[in-house]
């Protein structure tokens, strides 16, 4: 008998573990739900040290300083910054943050103010943030022509950067563009075309005492200065600037030109090299009823009509030029009553002689041109 109950309860054991072993079903999810649940312990712990660790007030940019830009109002700007500093990223770390604080966001909210140049940040401590600003100087006007109000500001670069107000006066320099209107964020001329530009003006204030009010640039690459009394000076923007300059104090020192002021002349052309043309305001150009008052004789009138001709050395004079001069001494000797002498044309015709080549035709009005 004891080896059969010795059987039956071996048999029980094993039908016993059969039924306690699991399905691998079940074992997997019990994996699944274990490994999740840690998971889930893990990153509740990680959120939650970032949403506390981010929101330390020792590592919160709650304050902003700003230094430079004498002009702007740094109240603007502080308030600008703050801006950007408000909110989350993801809903979960604060723009405040310090060690991730919006930089790009802030400096492009700043550059929307037009006279800001440039901005630098830097993050004092865990507190604050420091703003460091430059600003655009303007040192001109660019404007659609000399007499429009439409002006923007432009800086020593000729970066326009802001509009002008309606500003009277010649404090600052007025440039214009032929065939090209002003606009915001482009430049009047390439750096290097500016500087010599500019240094020329300076040159003629500096060492003639004679002030520029408005420079226009042509698409020829044509200078023209005016100066305030209608005066003009012509230069090519390719010409080295020194070297313009050099040819117009010759001419300035020599006798003929030695007392020429602005209001003397309508025109001073530089952009022929050494050849350098001067046009004055004819002293023939008077009224009718002054030359018959006068009584002048053919020989006054020659002189007077020729009198812009004379100069230390005069190269050439274009036929244009002379042409302007044959009518008024024929006008002049008509109204005195004078007839036309051989002399009168001999010397008419020995002007319309004269080489048609060295001055060019020009969009300034001329009466007589003198040249060096």
């Amino acid at each position: 008998m004891a080896p059969a109950t010795s059987s039956r309860k071996t048999y029980h054991k094993s039908v016993v573990k059969r039924r306690r072993r699991l399905a691998p079903e079940t074992v997997l999810l019990l994996r699944q739900i274990f490994l999740g649940t840690v998971l889930l312990v893990v990153l509740s712990a990680v959120v939650s040290g970032i949403w506390y660790g981010t929101r330390a007030d020792a590592l919160q940019l709650n304050q902003v300083s700003v230094t430079g830009g004498e002009t702007l109002s740094h109240a603007v700007i502080t308030a600008k910054a703050h801006e950007m500093l408000q909110g989350t990223y993801f809903k979960l770390i604060p723009r405040q943050f310090a060690w991730l604080y919006p930089e790009q966001d802030i400096r492009s909210a700043i550059h929307t103010i037009e006279r800001v140049k440039t901005v630098e940040l830097e993050r004092v401590g865990g507190t604050e943030l420091h703003i460091r600003l430059t600003e655009f100087i303007p040192i001109a006007l660019w404007c659609a022509d000399k007499t429009s109000n439409n002006c923007l500001f432009v800086d020593e670069t000729g970066y326009a950067f802001t509009a002008a107000p309606d500003l009277s006066g010649e404090s600052l320099v007025r440039y214009s563009t032929l065939n090209r209107a002003p606009v915001r964020g482009e430049y009047v001329l390439p750096e290097s075309g500016l500087s010599a530009v500019t240094w020329f003006a300076e040159a003629v204030q500096d060492e003639l005492g004679w002030s520029v009010v408005h420079i226009e640039i042509d698409s020829a690459g044509d200078v023209f200065y005016l100066l305030p009394d209608g005066s003009e000076l012509k230069l090519a923007l390719a010409a080295n600037p020194a070297e313009v300059f050099a040819n117009l104090a010759t001419i300035l020192e020599s006798a003929d030109f030695n007392d020429l002021q602005p209001g003397d002349f309508q025109y001073v052309d530089l952009r022929f090299g050494n050849k350098v043309f001067v046009n004055r305001e004819s002293e023939a150009a008077t009224t009718t009823d002054s030359l018959a008052a006068a009584k002048p004789t053919v020989d006054d009138v020659l002189t007077a009509a020729t009198a812009s001709l004379m100069s230390t050395e005069i190269s050439a004079v274009s036929a244009d030029d002379v042409e302007l001069v044959v009518p008024l001494i024929e006008e002049s000797d008509a109204a005195i009553g004078i007839e036309p002498t051989p002399e009168t044309v001999s010397m008419a015709d020995e002007l319309t002689a004269e080489d048609e080549s060295a001055v060019p035709e020009d969009r300034a009005t001329s009466t007589v041109s003198e040249s060096e």
